[in-house]
């Protein structure tokens, strides 16, 4: 009886535990549907501020420097773990990037990454996407502080896209190396002050974009990791309820046997 009752109690708790990790499943599913949206909306403004740093560039090739080598390489990593070998396999790819110093977004990925020459700025990621913007605004003066970046400086990002593929997005410079010729826009800022309002502004809007889709991507991957988690409680919990089935059936069989022992002696000492 005592243990067939603590079995019982652990497939109670198995199962309480399979319904909140399926709850997790669920809103990590929901999270990941609602940053691709965000992802999307941030591809089509950065789509069109590119198109005008084009436009700039053409008219205004001599405040376009050359381009020169990275003094930076940003990587995008996960803020919270339970979600496989992400951070695993940026490491991985990082590792091609040389010596290059690092800004990391993600403990989890920082957390790999400790102790290394090359990290040079760890920062938090964003954990929903309500805490995008704020993170944009952190990394962007994060920076800044480092550099501060020279305007044809290379500045790489390597992060998950939306689908799972690990990429490498230019987030500076703003302006294309070569563009062709462009009318003189009618302009109401200085064309030096324009330059650099529209590379911070193109940064962020790459920066929102890169975030969106590698958070997507980390909630794609818990879903997935939470689902096969809920698997395996299940088949956990499904041993052991046979256990406790075979275990009622051994006490019924006893009962049985008691009544019938019992009912014989009845009758030899009648």
């Amino acid at each position: 009886m005592a243990e067939r009752s603590r079995l019982a109690r652990r497939v109670a708790a198995l199962e309480e535990l399979g319904g909140l990790l399926e709850a997790m499943k669920n809103l990590a599913g929901a999270e990941a549907q609602r940053l691709q949206h965000i992802a999307l909306a941030s591809a089509a403004s950065l789509a069109e501020l590119e198109e005008a740093a084009a436009a700039f560039a053409g008219a205004f090739p001599d405040l376009v420097p050359a381009p020169r080598p990275p003094r930076l390489h940003l990587a995008v990593g996960s803020e919270r773990g339970f979600c496989g070998p992400l951070n695993h396999q940026l490491v991985a790819a990082l590792a091609e990037e040389g010596e290059v110093p690092l800004v990391v977004v993600g403990r989890r990925l920082a957390r790999l990454l400790a102790g290394e020459a090359r990290l040079a700025l760890a920062l938090p990621g964003p954990v929903v996407a309500e805490e995008i913007a704020s993170c944009v605004d952190e990394i962007a003066a994060a920076l800044f502080r480092l550099g501060p970046m020279e305007a044809g400086e290379t500045l790489l990002c390597t992060h998950y896209d939306g689908a799972g593929r690990l990429r490498r997005t230019r987030l500076w410079p703003a302006f294309p190396a070569t563009a062709a010729p462009a009318a003189w826009p009618i302009l109401q800022l200085d064309p030096q002050d324009l330059a650099l309002a529209l590379a911070r502004t193109r940064l962020e809007a790459a920066l929102e974009g890169v975030l969106a889709e590698s958070l997507a991507h980390e909630e794609r991957a818990r879903a997935r990791h939470l689902e096969q988690a809920v698997e395996r409680l299940a088949e956990r919990a499904e041993t052991l309820r046979r256990r406790l089935h075979r275990l009622r059936q051994e006490e019924i069989i006893e009962e049985i046997e008691v009544i019938l022992l019992s009912s014989r002696a009845g009758a030899a000492g009648g």
